[in-house]
């Protein structure tokens, strides 16, 4: 919980960390129902709870996670407009608002009944939209490299007509990767850290956009295969996570 959209992550990508919900008694993260005792527990209990969320799903999934949130005078004075927003710490561009009213209703104020010190609530973000072919797929910003699309490729990247949807997503994806990997600046920057980034980010989309086409298209087939379930939605979180750190 911070007192801006996206917390931790900052204004920006790789900005600032921006200031937390954090104060004595306002927040703790409970695991099973007790509080978490690891030696990095601090006040809240985030340094234990979080990294949890990096162990494989069938290990998280077959525990209870909560977060206990006491609002305060002090936390709702340090509100933009009596507003706080929940994020992700692991995923960014997740947050939204949580509104702060008084005991009777009316809009929050000061403890002597004065204007907050920030009284207008801050923006949210754009939310991304998806167009018609991408909800279908389950993919993100696949469309144009669709059969027919604007960046359609003339290679196919399936064997056969491509004439179902999972074909057409599979080869939209294919075909988004092969571009986007295709990047110029090596030559110039001579960074490989850099072409690193350039490169492995379009190919952990790809596992993303792969696994969420799998699991919308092919349920019956995934749930009969051990564990797979699980590996999907591992690939989904892990690659995302290191999707936003490159």
């Amino acid at each position: 919980f911070a007192y801006y959209p996206d917390g931790a992550h900052g204004a920006t990508w790789g900005g600032a960390e921006r200031k937390e919900v954090e104060g004595s008694g306002e927040l703790l993260y409970k695991i099973n129902g007790k509080a978490t005792t690891c030696p990095d527990a601090g006040a809240t209990g985030l340094d234990c709870y979080e990294p949890e969320f990096f162990y494989p799903r069938e290990v998280w999934k077959a525990k209870t996670y909560t977060a206990e949130l006491t609002i305060t005078q002090s936390m709702a004075e340090a509100s933009h407009g009596g507003v706080i927003y929940y994020f992700c710490h692991i995923h960014s561009k997740m947050s939204g608002r949580i509104i702060i009213k008084n005991s009777d209703g009316s809009n929050v104020t000061k403890a002597n009944g004065g204007a907050l010190p920030n009284p207008n609530a801050l923006p949210l973000y754009a939310v991304a939209s998806r167009s018609a072919f991408d909800a279908r797929c389950g993919t993100t910003g696949a469309s144009d490299y669709a059969p027919n699309g604007s960046m359609a490729c003339d290679q196919s990247f399936l064997p056969g007509t491509l004439d179902t949807d999972f074909e057409r997503c599979m080869q939209a994806i294919d075909c988004l990767m092969n571009r986007q990997m295709r990047v110029m600046g090596h030559d110039s920057h001579q960074s490989a850290i850099v072409s690193f980034m350039q490169q492995m980010t379009p190919h952990h989309l790809n596992a993303v956009n792969m696994a969420k086409i799998l699991l919308l298209h092919a349920p019956s087939q995934v749930t009969k295969v051990e564990g797979l379930e699980d590996i999907l939605w591992d690939i989904i979180n892990a690659q995302n996570y290191q999707i936003h750190q490159f």
